[in-house]
């Protein structure tokens, strides 16, 4: 089960999900080719003053290029909140 491991699903879907040649250049503009432009509003909006909840895919929060990866080049601190009380 990959309940929680991020970068283990990353690995997964990028196994299966983008196998071929061109899913794989489908899944770098979907997934990694949004991530800088995603990041990047995000900085916007918390410059303007603003505290934002973001909510995203988990593709976009894992792997090399990830948004998180994105925020952290700006000097963010970015921490995982678990949504299981029990972990």
């Amino acid at each position: 089960m990959l309940s929680g491991d991020l970068e283990g699903a990353y690995r997964l879907s990028r196994t299966y999900d983008c196998a071929t040649e061109l899913k794989a250049s489908v899944c770098a503009k979907i997934v990694e080719g949004r991530n800088p432009f995603m990041a990047e509003r995000i900085d916007a909006i918390v410059k303007n003053g603003k505290r934002p909840f973001v909510v995203v895919g988990a593709m976009h929060l894992s792997g090399p290029a990830s948004i998180l990866s994105e925020l952290e080049k700006k000097g963010y601190k970015v921490r995982r909140l678990d949504a299981d009380p029990k972990r």
